[in-house]
């Protein structure tokens, strides 16, 4: 699998930013392909985006074993029916790596994981995982459950309890590299009319988030690249196993890795730490899993 992901939200869910229409989405599909990227990140929530995908392998007579494809569905009680819904949607007979989407109660998520063991036990998928799990929640279910993968937030304006799930058996795919396009330029809340405006870098974090722009800011002024540049190479730097990055444009597929020295990635993750620390909150989008 490549390490850089094309995630497919901004192709079927416009619940958190702007849509991508059809002919874009496929478009950039093919052009990620083009350039190399063999895997992506969908969802069974994205809807389309499985038709997206499925359309542009045909169109370039690429084999279904060339391209990894990581889904998401929901817990129960309609799991393997989801399932079912995008492997018909994909064409396919089976997906690569199935995630529990996001977190619920503990008796859903003990039901589902042990379905998606089974539909691993039955060749349907071939790696299953969890996303957006708090780190305690994660724990447990690790300890349970034969879990490969943790899919998560993972940028420096989010990076919260990450140096302690590398001590954990599993791959972490790191997401929204970028911060969901508030690390690729310097912008205040005001650049944004959807629900970014509400992350909490611009509410309690905003000066810990402003000495973080400053640095990306110098960083991107000595290596003579953009903002988007310096923070994608911070991520790719740390370790993670995958990068799963969104893109609206082709000119996002071709962001480069700098090779930023040792000091540079370290000060970048101090600052990005005091950014994090700066909420209470488990997720980046304040859903609180483990409050009472």
């Amino acid at each position: 699998m490549s390490k850089k992901v094309l995630g497919l939200w901004n192709m079927g869910d416009s619940t958190f930013h702007r849509m991508l229409s059809p002919s874009d989405s496929k478009n950039l599909i093919k052009e990620a392909i083009r350039s190399g990227i063999t895997a992506f990140d969908s969802a069974y929530s994205y809807k389309s985006a499985d038709n997206y995908l499925y359309s542009a392998i045909k169109e370039l007579s690429i084999e279904r074993q060339n391209i990894e494809i990581t889904t998401k569905v929901m817990p129960i009680p309609t799991l393997e029916k989801k399932v079912e819904t995008c492997l018909n949607r994909l064409h396919t007979n089976y997906i690569d790596a199935l995630l529990l989407h996001w977190p619920a109660d503990d008796a859903s998520i003990f039901k589902s994981l042990k379905r998606l063991e089974n539909l691993k036990a039955k060749g349907i998928v071939k790696k299953i995982g969890v996303s957006n799990f708090p780190l305690q929640l994660l724990k447990k279910a690790i300890s349970d459950f034969s879990i490969e993968i943790h899919e998560r937030p993972l940028s420096l304006i989010w990076d919260k309890d990450y140096e302690d799930e590398k001590e954990l058996a599993i791959d972490i795919y790191g997401y929204a590299p970028l911060g969901m396009g508030t690390l690729s330029k310097d912008v205040g809340q005001e650049e944004f009319e959807d629900s970014r405006k509400d992350l909490y870098i611009f509410k309690d974090g905003f000066i810990e988030y402003k000495d973080l722009m400053s640095e990306i800011r110098k960083l991107s002024e000595k290596y003579e690249c953009s903002f988007a540049n310096i923070a994608l190479s911070w991520v790719e730097s740390i370790g993670v196993y995958a990068v799963v990055f969104g893109a609206s444009k082709k000119e996002h597929l071709k962001l480069n890795e700098i090779n930023l020295e040792k000091e540079e990635i370290c000060h970048l993750s101090s600052l990005a730490s005091n950014l994090s620390r700066k909420t209470s909150s488990d997720n980046i989008f304040c859903h609180d899993y483990l409050r009472p």
